[in-house]
């Protein structure tokens, strides 16, 4: 193998390959020379190869990868020579990342000892350890939760910022941190917050995350308002497209609201983009019986207790959807118990005045996507061929919306994310990162009381804009979901969107859970 190795590497046959003329030209530890020439199993984290073989010539230290125990030629070789070597971790434990001429190469140790005698070997072959705080600069702190701190951060040598949390190690296992580090190692989306990497300190473990300028949505929506209709096709396919990349590898998020949005552009509502994974999930999990998430935005089938999917995702988005659009959520009350009641009827109603310049389609997306039955609602994929978004500005303004969120005449907004939903006794909420800071700071904030609307002024109301759940078009599943006065409005009829003439046998598959849709499909003229 070492005869091999020295061919492929260009290394003149005629070369001593003993170990004592090895020593001659550089003295080896007896560590060395009882490693050199074997093979142990030291796998990529990647899985490309899972064997290494330790190496010297007169030119230095090389490590040769190897597939399979019994292959002869190497699939890859770093270079020893001038290499760094940083201790990250993954969510199988420590692992050993090394900065080559020729590469960079993460291995993964199975366990703490085996981490340290390869950090020992590698230190002898000149390797160069790099700490964290040699390669990271940690600034100001922006947040603190029950198991973390969150700081902002640069990189020494790029001078990029970077988001560091902090996770005391005494706390790593009601953190859920290891489970953040698989879903982030294993998703690399533009809608998703993106993990440059992990490392292993003697108190912590610090994740270093992109650093996104923007801010919460939530606190968007409290300073500037509700968004357009056409800036929110632009904000959900975002999300959508980023859940849609999370659910085709089996991850669920189980936690997403205005909160776990985050502005990557500064001033821009359209650049969001998903994070905090403390609670997600693989679907075939013990854990996907949990009741988890945040009240007002979790799905029905996790407060019933009933075994649930990736949908409980769509749901949340559903509840964003309708927040963005008028600024307050569909499931409002004065505290967390009565939050969660709401939650659980699932009764999603359009019957206030900022729902009139509201398309009709959207709020059969609403209702389509916040569906109390599971098997009714559609799937992030199904969603974004709903026709509400085909036909999507291609220019579309930032500016913010005139209606404030904090209106007087605003119906009653309590944040469901608060902390005190840990003494309801309905969910287990890991608090990891800085989400624990910001459900404290969300549960201080006052919220205004709901308007008393006179029997005339909803009489108006009424009058001015039917409602979608009053239409005879809408699913007799949707009509039980909603609010008992919404039966007295006057009925809207049916009408077909200009946006149906893309695709619309594709629109008929895809729509198949949207009654209201496929009532207007089967009477539009342009599919005549």
């Amino acid at each position: 193998n070492t005869t091999h190795y020295r061919e492929n590497k260009g290394v003149s046959k005629q070369q001593p390959s003993s170990s004592s003329s090895m020593r001659a030209v550089r003295p080896l530890s007896r560590r060395l020379q009882s490693v050199l020439g074997r093979r142990y199993l030291l796998p990529l984290t990647t899985g490309a190869t899972h064997w290494v073989e330790l190496h010297h010539t007169d030119e230095g230290f090389f490590l040769a990868c190897f597939q399979r125990q019994d292959d002869i030629e190497s699939a890859f070789t770093p270079d020893l020579r001038g290499a760094h070597l940083v201790n990250n971790t993954t969510e199988k434990g420590p692992c050993i990342f090394l900065v080559c001429t020729n590469g960079h190469f993460e291995f993964q140790a199975d366990s703490k000892d085996l981490f340290n005698a390869w950090l020992e070997i590698l230190l002898e072959c000149g390797v160069i350890h790099l700490t964290f705080e040699q390669i990271y600069k940690i600034k100001n702190p922006i947040g603190e939760g029950s198991f973390a701190k969150v700081y902002i951060g640069s990189h020494l040598h790029t001078n990029d910022d970077v988001v560091v949390k902090a996770i005391d190690k005494k706390k790593v296992r009601d953190s859920n941190v290891y489970t953040e580090i698989e879903v982030l190692r294993k998703v690399s989306h533009p809608y998703i917050i993106r993990l440059f990497a992990a490392y292993e300190k003697e108190d912590t473990i610090c994740l270093v995350l992109e650093y996104l300028r923007g801010g919460e949505l939530f606190d968007w929506l409290a300073r500037n308002g509700s968004y357009t209709e056409s800036q929110a096709k632009h904000a959900l396919r975002r999300v959508l497209q980023g859940l849609q990349c999370l659910h085709q590898r089996g991850i669920v998020h189980r936690d997403l609201k205005t909160e776990n949005l985050i502005l990557e552009e500064k001033g821009n509502p359209l650049s969001l983009k998903i994070i905090d994974f403390g609670l997600a999930s693989m679907l075939n999990s013990p854990s996907m019986r949990m009741r988890c998430g945040s009240p007002g935005y979790v799905a029905p089938e996790i407060l019933e207790d009933h075994q649930y999917g990736v949908k409980v995702d769509v749901f949340s988005a559903g509840v964003i959807l309708y927040t963005i659009l008028v600024g307050y959520p569909p499931f409002r009350g004065s505290n967390v118990k009565e939050i969660l009641k709401h939650n659980l009827e699932c009764h999603v109603s359009f019957n206030h005045p900022r729902w009139s310049p509201i398309s009709n389609a959207a709020m059969d997306l609403i209702l389509w996507m916040t569906h109390k039955d599971p098997s009714r609602r559609c799937s992030a994929i199904q969603a974004l061929t709903h026709p509400w978004f085909n036909r999507v500005p291609s220019a579309v303004t930032a500016s913010p919306s005139t209606h404030p969120i904090r209106s007087p005449a605003q119906p009653a907004v309590s944040t469901a994310s608060t902390a005190t939903s840990y003494a309801t006794g309905m969910f287990k909420m890991f608090g990891s990162g800085a989400s624990s800071s910001r459900q404290q700071q969300t549960a201080n904030r006052t919220t205004t009381t709901a308007p008393v609307q006179s029997p005339t002024t909803k009489r108006k109301a009424s009058a001015a804009r039917p409602r979608v759940a009053d239409s005879p078009d809408v699913p007799p599943s949707h009509r039980a979901s909603a609010p008992p006065e919404a039966a007295t409005a006057a009925p809207v009829a049916p009408t077909c969107s200009t946006a149906v003439q893309h695709s619309i046998s594709n629109l008929q598959k895809n729509l198949a859970m949207s009654p209201v849709w496929n009532a207007k499909l089967q009477h539009s003229p342009v599919q005549k």
